[in-house]
């Protein structure tokens, strides 16, 4: 057994446009000076196995969106994030629907560019990197199931 980070860091909330699960992660939000790498890893992957025990009849894939609001250099941990791009690409691989990262900057282009090039396709086309998320998170999801404070 473990302790959850902050339900405020991770937590699934309504569904997108085609009735798949949406998982919000706000690393920003992420103390990093007190960062378990450990704790992290086991809370993304209890969520994950909630958000496919939640699903309904038919729906096989959820949705991700995770807010960079106040990343910065401290947030790239090279080995954690091989951990989650491993994750992505293994055992969870034909359950990512679209991933939506924003707002940009630096620091997110830059993990993206070291990760991208190992990422397979089928998943690389599923992500959407842009400076303005809520407008790329209008697209899927009706803008009255976005949770209040997310991109602040």
């Amino acid at each position: 057994q473990f302790e959850r980070l902050d339900p405020s860091i991770m937590f699934w909330h309504a569904e997108d446009q085609q009735q798949r699960p949406v998982l919000y992660v706000r690393p920003g939000l992420v103390n990093m000076k007190a960062f378990e790498a450990e704790r992290t890893y086991f809370t993304v992957v209890s969520l994950l196995e909630e958000g496919i025990k939640a699903m309904k009849p038919g729906v096989v894939e959820y949705s991700v969106v995770i807010d960079t609001s106040g990343v910065g250099p401290e947030y790239f941990l090279p080995g954690f994030i091989k951990q989650l791009f491993s994750l992505a690409a293994g055992p969870y691989r034909n359950r990512l629907g679209n991933v939506i990262v924003g707002p940009t900057n630096r620091i997110v282009n830059t993990v993206w560019a070291v990760a991208s090039p190992v990422i397979p396709t089928s998943f690389r086309g599923n992500v959407v990197l842009t400076k303005d998320p809520m407008a790329a998170l209008r697209k899927y999801i009706d803008p009255a199931q976005i949770p209040a404070g997310v991109f602040k």
